[in-house]
């Protein structure tokens, strides 16, 4: 069974996903045997319907999905215009996500630097993941950051036992948002992960994990310099 491509031609993007998330909701249930599938099951969005019966529901990816994963992978960055002292977070979910976030930074309000936005756009992130009504099995944040995946992974459990000191006895830089960004790194277990920026590959990794770490970069990096 096949998509009747005429009435795929339709339809609109959003129906698509729309579809494309009802029947793998229905696949995963069947599969945990809540539900069965009625064989000639209606669809139905604002405008059509379509019948279940001429869907082939083995093409689909359930994998791909993320609203139905338990693992999320989230990429991060910011930026900063030294030239007029500007600066912006990008926060990238994933392709047409809602939650994505493009936001410029108040340089009134905090010293903005690039160090800054790279934590404001980690935090910004988390935050996102604190106000939705789920839970997740592992959460990973990846970022061309090697200050902040440093300090969330390496640094801080020494700064915190000599008081928020760093090697060097000075206080620690940013330290307001350090802690902001380790109480939610241990609220939600978060698993740090390191992209090299623009597509430097230094280590000419060809996984397709980093292949799309690649790519989640660039488009938070879109994100992040587009807003300001």
């Amino acid at each position: 069974m096949t998509f009747d491509n005429n009435l795929l031609n339709t339809l609109t993007i959003n129906e698509l996903k729309y579809i494309q998330l009802y029947i793998a909701k229905l696949i995963i249930d069947k599969k945990e045997g809540c539900v069965s599938i009625p064989p000639n099951a209606i669809i139905t969005t604002k405008s059509k319907s379509i019948n279940t019966k001429s869907i082939n529901t083995k093409s689909i990816n359930t994998k791909s999905i993320n609203t139905n994963s338990k693992d999320i992978t989230i990429y991060t960055d910011g930026s900063y215009f030294s030239n007029d002292g500007s600066a912006g977070i990008g926060v990238f979910f994933g392709d047409d996500d809602e939650r994505n976030v493009s936001m410029a930074l108040n340089s009134s309000k905090m010293k903005v630097t690039n160090q800054v936005a790279e934590l404001v756009a980690c935090i910004k992130a988390l935050e996102i993941i604190d106000t939705e009504d789920r839970e997740y099995d592992s959460i990973t944040i990846v970022s061309d950051s090697g200050y902040t995946i440093n300090s969330m992974t390496k640094w801080i459990k020494n700064w915190i036992k000599k008081g928020w000191r760093s090697s060097t006895g000075k206080p620690v830089k940013n330290l307001a948002l350090m802690k902001k960004l380790y109480k939610l790194t241990q609220k939600h277990n978060v698993t740090y992960r390191h992209v090299y920026s623009h597509g430097k590959n230094k280590h000419n990794d060809e996984s397709e994990e980093y292949k799309n770490d690649e790519y989640g970069n660039d488009q938070a990096d879109d994100l992040a310099t587009k807003c300001h």
